[in-house]
């Protein structure tokens, strides 16, 4: 699967988890963010419309929720969109490595 339809599957999963749960479900919150991150990363050089689907994920195994938060945050604040304003604390711990964060639990 491509990075271009791998948004198409976010897209889906967003509106579907809207329907059911509410724009406050989990799965909202969590692929905003990823959608977000393919936006920064492609706009930065180091993604591909076309590149593997795996390219994004071996980067988001890397980072936090709340690393990756911070920098969809800065993504929107650049292109003048809405900040997300999450307040679950997952999405504010100050660990960017998921590694960092393991050794901290």
């Amino acid at each position: 699967m491509s990075i271009l339809e791998l948004l198409n599957s976010f897209n889906g999963h967003i509106e579907s988890a809207r329907k059911f749960q509410g724009d406050d479900a989990a799965a909202v919150r969590t692929f905003t963010i990823y959608k977000d991150i393919i936006y920064y990363l492609v706009d930065s050089g180091k993604l591909e419309m076309t590149d593997d689907q795996e390219k994004f994920w071996a980067f988001s195994k890397e980072f936090t929720i709340s690393a990756m938060y911070r920098v969809a945050n800065n993504y929107r604040r650049k292109e003048g969109l809405p900040l997300l304003d999450f307040k679950e604390p997952a999405y504010h711990n100050k660990e960017n490595k998921l590694e960092d964060w393991r050794a901290n639990q």
